[in-house]
């Protein structure tokens, strides 16, 4: 259940197939995996975001940004996230 290359297959395989809720769910398993771990935070991220429900992913980038302040990465991706999710307030 935490094997990393299996949750990003049935991830994606959720996303073919149209089950956003189910494939948002495994997206969020595979996070738990590694959350210390910027490319797979923004992978997941942007596929969550993809899926049409952005904001479901500004908190989880928001606590990326809290664990990595560094990284201009993620803060890129946050300001366009929170674009993308009308989060003007954020």
């Amino acid at each position: 259940p935490r094997f990393r290359p299996a949750l990003a297959m049935a991830a994606t395989a959720y996303r073919e197939k149209g089950d956003t809720s189910r494939s948002i769910a495994t997206w969020t398993e595979l996070l738990a995996t590694n959350q210390q771990d910027a490319n797979l935070v923004e992978r997941v991220v942007s596929e969550i975001a993809a899926s049409g429900r952005a904001a479901i992913a500004v908190p989880i980038i928001d606590k990326a940004i809290v664990e990595n302040p560094g990284d201009t990465k993620l803060l890129d991706l946050q300001m366009r996230l929170k674009f993308v999710a009308r989060d003007w307030k954020g």
